[in-house]
């Protein structure tokens, strides 16, 4: 499998951006759980796109180039084809309501 070349800080600016905005209009701010979290990271990290390295060992996506920040926003999902998480509505995250 050949990975992606890094994303040139244009393509990086646009995912953050679109990453805040539905996590300000979808999610209200909320964040996934503990347990969510821990499960998104434990797919990327064994994922051949992940950089543990990245984003001073915060880890990055070479596909999208976000940090392991990312996985707390219910609204990313994994850009990989085929994705390898989804989503999370914010009414399936009840005991972690938006403040």
């Amino acid at each position: 499998m050949e990975l992606p070349q890094d994303l040139n800080i244009m393509d990086k600016t646009k995912n953050l951006g679109v990453s805040i905005v539905n996590w300000a209009t979808t999610d209200r701010f909320a964040r996934v759980s503990d347990e969510q979290f821990a499960e998104r990271k434990a797919i990327c990290t064994a994922c051949p796109f992940w950089d543990g390295e990245g984003f001073n060992h915060l880890g990055k996506c070479k596909l999208c180039g976000c940090s392991g920040l990312k996985l707390y926003i219910p609204s990313a999902k994994c850009p990989a084809v085929p994705q390898r998480w989804a989503a999370i509505s914010v009414s399936d995250n009840s005991h972690n309501p938006p403040a």
